[in-house]
């Protein structure tokens, strides 16, 4: 039901690729918009605040902007984030550096396919071709999201990739870790 009312609201009728982050050159926006002209079959959803022009102004990054795809769309900070997860098809993070990546968590606590950048920080909890799909340059994003789109690639299953990250998992971890140091 989210994910239909999602949908309707945000006039989505075809499948959706959904990033979430600050909209950001180390986000990968460029490359975002390179892998929506590749696709222009589908629907791009950048989610999250705009850093103020004010506060980071880079002239590079301007024209990038101005430059967006007809299909892709920026929504902005949205309060209900469970709400967006749901209402996409696939989660697509190109960032180019993370500490942890708490987006590609949310994305596969809701189920999301995953395609994202190939980054050494992923190395130890991601799985390429079994949990996700990664790639390096556009070609390589839209060939990964073309495949689970069209399920003609590996069959990647991300939920059990956020079962260790989920509230109840750390609460019950630190909870132990408490009672081993107060022994």
């Amino acid at each position: 039901r989210t994910r239909i009312e999602y949908r309707k609201v945000h006039n989505l009728t075809r499948k959706t690729v959904l990033s979430v982050g600050q909209v950001i050159p180390r986000k990968g926006v460029k490359d975002f918009f390179e892998v929506a002209r590749l696709l222009p079959q589908l629907d791009f959803q950048w989610i999250g605040p705009r850093v103020s022009p004010l506060l980071l102004y880079n002239p590079r990054f301007e024209r990038v902007l101005k430059a967006k795809p007809e299909n892709v769309r920026f929504l902005g900070f949205e309060p209900n984030i469970e709400r967006a997860y749901c209402g996409g098809d696939l989660l697509f993070h190109p960032s180019h550096s993370e500490s942890l990546g708490l987006v590609i968590l949310e994305g596969a606590a809701v189920g999301l396919p995953l395609v994202v950048r190939r980054l050494p920080v992923y190395t130890s909890w991601l799985k390429e071709g079994v949990n996700c799909l990664m790639g390096e340059s556009p070609q390589e994003f839209a060939d990964a999201i073309s495949d689970i789109i069209s399920n003609t690639g590996p069959d990647v299953s991300s939920r059990e990739v956020a079962a260790p990250h989920s509230l109840h998992t750390v609460g019950r971890d630190l909870i132990s870790s408490y009672r081993e140091v107060m022994k």
